[in-house]
């Protein structure tokens, strides 16, 4: 029945995991899922210590791999230097004690160590000790806690929960019963009957309780924890192509937006806005052109003078409910194959999006296809930029008269040592994505109050926010530095699933709703930056050109080390471990002995388990006085017998399992006698006197120092 029990403990984990992107910023929910089934099944495997240790950390390593390998440098870095500068990176940070300096990697990878001792522990519980009902009534009231401290629906979960719970308990139940040798259920063929009519039970009074006429919904308790008076409550996130007031929490909704194909993952673009107020950010409407329906649309290009990759990309977009009246796009949009129902043109106002006008008013976009180009972003030639910009572009520069003089000083500091706009760009990036000290919150963030200015609150009151929170910093920071940046709106990857070898399948959600920034370089056009922790902009490198430079230029990727050369640092590390001079710098050329002299400490426990166990009670042994200290340390023999030989079967009596194990002649008489007068002791009238528990207590330690030798 353990297999039965560890599948329902799964699915009551599942539950578990269930809130998490309330707090946890991640695309890929079913890869929480892998990570603890792969520890469940750990828990349940009957495998050595050192081999179940090592099968875990396999899986930490490959989730951790899985997660976050998009974000390493692909161009001459490998992995497991990727692994070296970060953990030495966060240990110059936990040294330091600067905790909020820390990456979302090494974060991550707590949390994952974290599940697994979570998983063991409650694995353990329920298959060794029939320990169901504090899991049962611990998840309930994780439940009830979600229900009143945040926005997450529990009612189907809680309805799952007790389904999951009850099943678990029957279970349980049975092997009890069982025990007290009930014939009626004794079988195979019977304990199926008693599950089935356990789970029939269960399911008539969930659907009872379900159907049953209830008082309505009391909202006293039901609010955000995080809530703000001043403000109008939750928002549900989603694409407003409209302008709207900034700040305040909201939760995710699942609705599907559209559903597409495509064969490259990329981020895709909806609008921008150029004007910052304080409180929300404006579209000033240029000058509206005309565009092509069919064929080459006569879009100015985003991205000018770099090259393209060499295929053709064909996109295919159909929204669930057509509601918007924008063509969203990846890349560089080139060719226009279709929109259905056919507007009577599509436009564009200068801000690089493209809009369909209908002649009546309730009618929108049902589908669409495009062909797109993906630019290969060349960092060398973006570095080589000035700050020469033409006139229609220094609109990108404007801030509102009010703006707090410590946000530009703040741009200012970021930027001191910077010498070009790529450069500049790229350290704003990093310092909102890391060193900051930003967190990533959708729930506990302030509304605006009144005077105040967005990007000053968060980057200086609040420090939590979340993606227009940190493209908007962006992009007044960039501003601020006379850098021409715009706040841009559109949906992020969204859930792809492979189709074939060449097409991704892709689910658009309110969720997957985003903003990022786009920054001009003159004499190159508007790229993307992705400010926002936990996401990555896939843009495309021109890795030809990266190949043909003399020397290697940091890419803008997701290691924590801003406006420093990561080959410099790679070597530099190298160098320090070889010479140990990093002593006095960051203090770390003893850990690779301390972490030899951990695992070496940790394989002779694992070896000689046994020994120390039998030494920890011979040296109890000495600390007994009375006579239920003598009975626990026999207790505690038999139990330590056990772990060594073999355990010892609930059904069996003290003298069966004696017999049972392997032990030389005098040993096993010597536990044999101690055995005898335990059971006088116990369940007759002949009580221990003071002379006899002397006598067990030298029997005892002489026993165990058989052990010892």
């Amino acid at each position: 029945m353990n297999w039965l029990k560890g599948i329902i403990v799964f699915f009551i984990l599942w539950e578990w995991l269930r809130p998490l992107p309330l707090f946890i910023q991640f695309e890929d929910f079913s890869v929480f899922l892998w990570l603890v089934g792969w520890f469940a099944l750990l828990s349940m495997a009957k495998l050595p210590f050192f081999v179940r240790g090592c099968l875990g950390w396999i899986g930490s390593a490959v989730f951790m791999y899985i997660m976050y390998q998009p974000e390493t440098p692909d161009q001459g870095r490998t992995w497991l230097e990727y692994l070296m500068i970060e953990f030495i990176y966060n240990y110059e940070r936990v040294e330091l004690r600067e905790f909020a300096l820390t990456t979302s990697f090494i974060r991550s990878l707590v949390f994952v160590l974290l599940l697994w001792v979570v998983v063991r522990i409650v694995y353990q519980a329920v298959l060794n000790r029939n320990q169901a009902l504090w899991i049962s009534i611990s998840t309930a009231a994780f439940l009830v806690l979600m229900d009143i401290t945040t926005v997450y629906e529990v009612k189907e979960a809680f309805i799952r929960t007790v389904l999951l719970c009850l099943s678990l308990l029957a279970i349980q139940q049975l092997r009890i019963v069982e025990r007290l040798g009930v014939q009626a259920i004794s079988g195979r063929y019977n304990r199926l009957q008693w599950i089935f009519a356990s789970l029939v039970f269960v399911l008539t009074v969930m659907s009872i309780a379900y159907a049953v006429p209830k008082p309505n919904e009391s909202t006293a308790l039901n609010v955000g924890w995080f809530g703000h008076q001043g403000g109008s409550g939750y928002q549900k996130v989603g694409y407003e192509s409209r302008d709207h007031r900034l700040g305040g929490p909201f939760i995710d909704d699942e609705t599907v937006v559209f559903y597409a194909e495509t064969p490259e993952k990329h981020y895709w673009r909806g609008e921008s806005r150029n004007v910052y107020t304080g409180s929300e950010w404006k579209d000033v409407r240029g000058q509206t052109s005309i565009l092509k329906m069919e064929g080459e649309v006569g879009l100015e290009p985003l991205v000018d003078n770099m090259k393209m990759e060499d295929k053709e990309i064909l996109t295919k977009v159909r929204y669930v409910d057509p509601r918007y009246r924008i063509i969203f796009y990846g890349g560089q949009i080139q060719e226009m194959k279709s929109v259905s129902p056919q507007p009577i043109s599509l436009y564009t106002t200068g801000n690089h999006e493209i809009k369909a006008r209908y002649s009546n008013e309730e009618q929108n976009i049902a589908d669409y296809e495009a062909l797109i180009g993906i630019p290969l972003i060349n960092e060398e030639k973006l570095r080589e930029s000035d700050l020469d910009y033409p006139e229609e572009i220094q609109d990108y520069l404007q801030l509102p008269m009010n703006l707090p003089a410590r946000v530009t000083q703040l741009a200012e500091e970021i930027t001191r040592d910077q010498a070009d706009p790529y450069s500049k760009a790229y350290a704003i990036q990093q310092y909102l994505k890391y060193s900051g000290g930003f967190v990533y919150e959708k729930l506990n963030v302030p509304y605006l109050g009144e005077g105040e200015d967005f990007v000053d609150q968060f980057l200086f009151e609040s420090k939590r926010g979340y993606c227009d929170h940190f493209s908007s910093a962006m992009a007044v920071l960039l501003r601020a530095s006379g850098i021409p940046a715009r706040y841009v709106k559109g949906f992020s990857t969204g859930d792809m699933t492979r189709k074939d070898d060449n097409v991704y399948e892709v689910t658009m959600r309110n969720k997957n709703a985003h903003s990022w920034v786009e920054v001009y370089f003159s004499g190159y056009g508007w790229v993307p930056f992705e400010p926002t922790p936990g996401f990555v902009h896939p843009t495309k490198q021109d890795v030809q050109a990266m190949e043909e430079k003399e020397e290697d230029v940091p890419a803008s990727s997701m290691i924590p080390f801003s406006n420093q050369d990561m080959t410099d640092r790679l070597a530099e590390m190298e160098e320090d471990f070889v010479t140990g001079d990093s002593a006095s710098k960051n203090g770390v050329n003893w850990i690779i002995p301390l972490l030899l002299a951990i695992l070496i400490i940790g394989v002779f426990i694992y070896k000689k388990q046994s020994q120390l166990r039998f030494w920890l009670l011979y040296h109890r042994g000495k600390r007994v006085e009375n006579a239920d200290g003598v009975a626990k340390l026999y207790l505690s023999v038999i139990s330590a017998l056990g772990n060594t030989f073999s355990r010892r079967e609930k059904s069996e009596s003290l003298q069966e399992f004696v017999s049972r194990i392997t032990l030389n002649t005098d040993t096993k008489n010597e536990l044999r006698e101690l055995t005898n007068s335990y059971e006088k002791h116990i369940y007759g009238n002949n009580s221990w006197k003071e002379l006899e528990i002397k006598k067990n207590k030298s029997k005892l330690r002489k026993f165990l120092r058989h052990f010892l030798s």
